[in-house]
């Protein structure tokens, strides 16, 4: 983690050293009632990580990422630049979110789908396995994505 990373919990098992926070060696730092943070995870600077979030191994999170409460980013997943998971949202294993999305809560984001940069997803939306949301799509409250599924540019 680096400058500017905001917890917003209490913090045991995290140090500073210079601009950066550093979680404790062998994954998670903080209590996993509190969050749960996988090895070899890489955040951005300038990223907001809310209550509970649960992070899996090899996830990237890049600048200006607002994580919000409850959240879990499954393993290997890529979430962009400025992108946004809201509250209680749970994002699947491989999966790849661009830039500037916004994800609303309570959404569910299947095994290896994406999201394209600046697409949206309602809240309550179900993404299947495999899903691939075009540049710029909008994805409605409470829609049903099926697997293997493609959304065209918006």
């Amino acid at each position: 983690m680096t400058r500017g990373v905001t917890l917003s919990f209490p913090c045991p098992g995290l140090s500073v050293d210079g601009d950066a926070v550093v979680l404790e060696s062998g994954g998670a730092a903080l209590p996993v009632d509190v969050m749960r943070v996988g090895d070899r995870v890489r955040v951005g600077d300038d990223v907001w990580v809310g209550d509970g979030v649960r992070v899996g191994d090899k996830v990237r999170v890049g600048d200006g990422v607002r994580v919000r409460v409850g959240v879990f980013v499954g393993e290997g997943v890529r979430v962009a630049v400025g992108s946004m998971p809201a509250t209680g949202s749970r994002v699947g294993e491989g999966v790849r979110v661009g830039e500037g999305v916004r994800v609303g809560e309570g959404v569910r984001v299947g095994v290896g789908s994406s999201v394209a940069v600046g697409s949206s997803v309602g809240e309550g939306v179900r993404v299947g396995v495999g899903v691939r949301v075009g540049e710029g799509v909008r994805v409605g409250e409470g829609v049903r994505v099926g697997v293997g599924s493609s959304g065209c540019e918006g």
